[in-house]
């Protein structure tokens, strides 16, 4: 039983409302948003557990603080973002940093983006937040941001998806495309589940145990991430590798990076 609740809780991350509809207790009003939001919250914790959180915030800001040069402020823009753990990190460690940046994050559901603008609105972090589809970001100028980063979402995603949001990151950022992801690895896949259900909350235990296991067996491998980048017409563009930094979290993700 608690199998099937957790293999519904992922269905639920994804959209899923018969899914929804058969975890929701009968007679509740908890709305499918309210799932989606105590999902990404247990996601959130297990990153800032892992200090992972900060590895990438930092990756990020580093790469956008040179492709900006003496350019002020630096513009990141965050796809995808869900609860918008990522920015909130950028913009707390650029202010730690004392690095001027104007951060933008994104998310195609509206209720997140809505509960993401609460968020930021009560923990005072400075960043633009609008609903935006990304395989469709026709709102923004070509250039317009120094970085534009998909983080923990990519294996959600199937193949024609990606590529036309591979093409507009490079399209909005002029070269300053950033994917972080799951690697699909055996490394992965017998490391990261229990690792999960350790950081996780009590509550949220099963649920990362069976997420982490099921969002590693969708990722993409780093030569399926370059069949991916080669079919949008970018492989010369970036490479696939490991994130930049020293955190254990390189050995488990797949990082597309600027070349």
């Amino acid at each position: 039983m608690v199998w099937t609740r957790d293999r519904e809780l992922t269905e639920i991350l994804d959209g899923n409302v018969a899914a929804f509809e058969r975890y929701r207790i009968p007679g509740t009003s908890v709305p499918l948003v309210g799932a989606q939001q105590m999902i990404v919250d247990t996601i959130e914790r297990m990153e800032r557990v892992s200090l992972g959180h900060t590895a990438v915030a930092d990756a990020i800001l580093d790469l956008a603080a040179s492709r900006a040069g003496a350019r002020r402020p630096v513009r990141v823009l965050e796809v995808a973002a869900g609860n918008g753990w990522l920015t909130a990190n950028m913009a707390g460690r650029a202010v730690r940093r004392g690095l001027e940046v104007d951060l933008t994050a994104t998310d195609i559901n509206i209720d997140l983006v809505d509960s993401m603008r609460e968020r930021f609105e009560i923990d005072g972090v400075r960043a633009s937040v609008h609903p935006a589809d990304v395989s469709n970001l026709s709102e923004m100028g070509d250039g317009e941001v120094h970085v534009a980063v998909m983080s923990m979402c990519l294996h959600h995603l199937p193949p024609e998806i990606i590529t036309a949001s591979m093409r507009e990151l490079h399209r909005v950022s002029a070269g300053g495309m950033v994917i972080h992801d799951l690697r699909r690895s055996f490394v992965s896949l017998f490391g990261l589940p229990p690792l999960a259900m350790v950081v996780a909350p009590l509550h949220g235990q099963g649920f990362a145990l069976h997420d982490t296991a099921v969002s590693v067996r969708r990722a993409y491998t780093p030569g399926e991430l370059e069949g991916l980048l080669n079919e949008a017409g970018l492989g010369a563009s970036y490479h696939v590798g490991r994130l930049p930094t020293r955190h254990p979290e390189r050995w488990v993700t797949a990082t597309v990076w600027p070349r």
